[in-house]
């Protein structure tokens, strides 16, 4: 859960800066304001053309993004004509393109403006009235460029019109402006107001730290923020945004897991905005406190109150979804219900204009939920959902997560081509930060050690794939038999240790604790690692000889597996091989007999071609072997022989496997993976 929505933007806190300085861009949208309202302003322009122009205006005035170039400013502008040919909207478009020859010296910036005056008309409201209102939005864009005008040296007017020419010519670099206000010095304002005597804050130095927080640059990115809020916001003693900073620095060392520092920050946070009487800040600085982990202590689960962010509850939807948690995944849907009318509220009463972001977060929580609660096709719905409506290359990885769970998905189900191409498309990657490019190299990387592991590649894991693991937690348990780190799981860690022991033919010594974590995922209603537990079960219940038992138990579960989709599963694989196996064990004589040994014929070719699509060279190989020992008892010799042989080539197969050091197709992938990381680390 990406922990920056919902949290206050420091840039946009406290009050507008008095400084404005002009710039090239400004004289260009005060000429269109001025060819649209005063040379043109007669001719009856076409209303959809007027309607998509002014939506320009409003964007590039309000300053909300980066400023255009001159390019992309005609380019958008002439996308404003309508489809229906219009003479007088082509008339403008181009004399917007040809105003730039009427300024060719720096004396003609100030003609130039003295007659935009009558855009706003003259200080005396009884004497002129302008075309436009002179609190209107671009009212009061032109009146202050106008003032801004009027206080300017003329060195500085000269140094205008460079720029304004190096801007035309797309050759501007728009870090030149870097206005440091003097009172002993009249080279820029040749009249000064008291605001001009001040430097109050610039946005830069925060823009500065989301670079170095990016790239990963903590040291930079900490002292870029205290540069940001140390500077000169209001004519107050105290700028009240001490705990917003705090608040930032401690999200920023949140995301790099240094929950130490971020706990101690979060602590001096929350009684600075207490102090402050900061309410939502306050409620911030707790629910990010709630998201540390402590170990041996249950997480704790926020209660709804009035400034608390829907996203905290959100959040509560992973602590709740822990296995040792303990609690059912109902528990989970309840409060993803609650985040959703909490979220309508918060627009509502906080006068929160709706991110299109935040509005599929909770679809994201709910494909994990569906996933863990054993409904696979549900969840894939829910995760394309939120792939097709999010916009990418946002500092937002809730799409970035629902793009991995759907590669592990692809991946699970032997798939690796199309999930490591998938997670390559630019649309993925475009735009992560150091701490998203973890998450997905991490995903690319156990990509290829479930691949590696399926097909017995240890030395290709030891030797090539474990130096190389990025900066993700990684459990070896979950790919290889024999690691003794456990996985702090009541479910998953007695499920292991069957497997493990089933291999070495001891499974039946660990029924107890099979037992307990059957029940633990039937009460959690993890049901995909309940059918696991219940095909484990009914393995072991062969080696007791209660064949009919388990039989009854496989006809009960195999239509839940085989009927999940088209998807294929290891599950999927074991549950054919076992119902087989307990037809074979129930098998009668006689006429009866030979059709049991037929039926399980069938499961065990099913198997077969399960396992051959994920690649588990083993699993495989032991159900080839299996099929050519019921075809030799059947009498089918052909078929005894074919089967042999594909177990003989599903050995050979294995051996190369297990020799091979590395693997060109891994390697291929992971060194355009190293590559982009490197670019992320060192972009400007």
């Amino acid at each position: 859960m990406n922990t920056n929505l919902g949290l206050k933007n420091a840039a946009d806190s406290g009050h507008p800066t008095p400084n404005h300085i002009l710039k090239p861009h400004h004289l260009q949208l005060v000429a269109i304001l001025d060819l649209t309202f005063i040379v043109h302003g007669k001719a009856r322009l076409p209303q959809p053309f007027l309607v998509s122009l002014f939506r320009f205006l409003m964007v590039e005035i309000s300053e909300v993004k980066q400023p255009a170039s001159y390019k992309q400013m005609m380019s958008a502008i002439e996308a404003c004509t309508p489809t229906k040919k219009s003479v007088l909207a082509e008339q403008l478009v181009q004399a917007c393109k040809n105003y730039h020859t009427s300024i060719a010296s720096p004396q003609d910036i100030s003609k130039f403006f003295k007659n935009s005056v009558h855009l706003v008309g003259s200080r005396d409201e009884d004497e002129e009235v302008g075309f436009l209102e002179r609190r209107s939005l671009f009212g009061f864009f032109v009146r202050r460029c106008l003032i801004s005008l009027t206080k300017l040296s003329f060195e500085a007017q000269t140094q205008l019109y460079k720029d304004y020419r190096a801007w035309v010519d797309d050759k501007f670099n728009s870090n030149s402006i870097r206005i440091r206000l003097d009172v002993l010095d009249n080279s820029y304002y040749l009249f000064k107001v008291h605001a001009d005597k001040r430097q109050f804050a610039e946005v830069d130095p925060y823009a500065w730290y989301v670079k170095d927080e990016a790239t990963g640059d903590t040291m930079n990115a900490e002292e870029r923020l205290r540069c940001f809020f140390e500077q000169y916001f209001h004519e107050g003693s105290d700028s009240g945004m001490r705990q917003l900073a705090l608040l930032n620095l401690a999200r920023m060392h949140y995301i790099h897991h240094e929950y130490p520092a971020c706990q101690k920050l979060l602590h001096e946070a929350i009684n600075v905005a207490r102090s402050h009487n900061d309410r939502l800040t306050l409620q911030h600085c707790l629910g990010l406190l709630h998201r540390i982990p402590e170990e041996g202590q249950r997480p704790v689960i926020n209660e709804i109150q009035p400034d608390l962010h829907p996203f905290e509850i959100l959040y509560d939807c992973k602590k709740l979804m822990q296995v040792n948690s303990q609690q059912p995944l109902s528990a989970t849907f309840d409060k993803i219900t609650q985040v959703t009318a909490l979220y309508d509220n918060w627009s509502d009463f906080q006068h929160h204009r709706p991110v299109p972001s935040e509005q599929w977060a909770h679809h994201a929580v709910q494909a994990i939920a569906f996933d863990l609660l054993g409904c696979a096709p549900l969840a894939n719905i829910h995760n394309r959902v939120v792939c097709s409506f999010m916009e990418h290359g946002t500092g937002d990885n809730t799409r970035l997560v629902a793009f991995l769970n759907n590669s592990r998905a692809n991946a699970e189900g032997g798939l690796y081509d199309s999930a490591i191409t998938s997670l390559l498309h630019p649309l993925v990657w475009s735009g992560l930060s150091i701490s998203d490019y973890n998450l997905w190299a991490g995903c690319i990387w156990n990509i290829f050690v479930l691949r590696a592991s399926r097909q017995g590649q240890l030395r290709l894991y030891n030797e090539y794939l474990k130096p190389r693991r990025p900066n993700i937690p990684h459990h070896p348990r979950e790919y290889w038999f024999g690691s003794d780190t456990p996985l702090n799981s009541i479910i998953r860690d007695p499920l292991y240790e069957v497997l493990y022991l089933r291999e070495k033919r001891q499974a039946h010594h660990y029924v107890e604790p099979l037992l307990t974590a059957l029940w633990h995922a039937e009460f959690q209603q993890r049901w995909g690692l309940y059918r696991v537990a219940l095909t484990l079960l009914a393995d072991i219940g062969l080696e007791f000889g209660l064949a009919m038992w388990s039989l009854k138990l496989m006809q009960q579960l195999l239509p839940q597996v085989c009927g999940a989709g088209p998807m294929a599963s290891e599950l999927k694989g074991f549950v054919y091989v076992t119902y087989a196996r307990c037809l074979i064990a129930t098998a009668g004589d006689g006429e009866e007999r030979e059709e049991t040994l037929r039926q399980s014929l069938v499961h065990l070719e099913d198997a077969e071609n399960v396992f051959r699509g994920l690649c588990c060279l083993k699993a495989m190989q032991d159900t080839q072997y299996l099929m050519s020992t019921v075809y030799h008892n059947l009498g089918m010799e052909e078929e005894r022989d074919a089967a042999a042989e594909r177990c003989l080539q599903t050995e050979e197969e294995r051996k190369v496997k297990a020799a091979q050091a590395e693997d060109a197709w891994v390697s291929k992938i992971w060194t355009m993976v190293s590559k982009l990381g490197a670019a992320i680390a060192a972009k400007t």
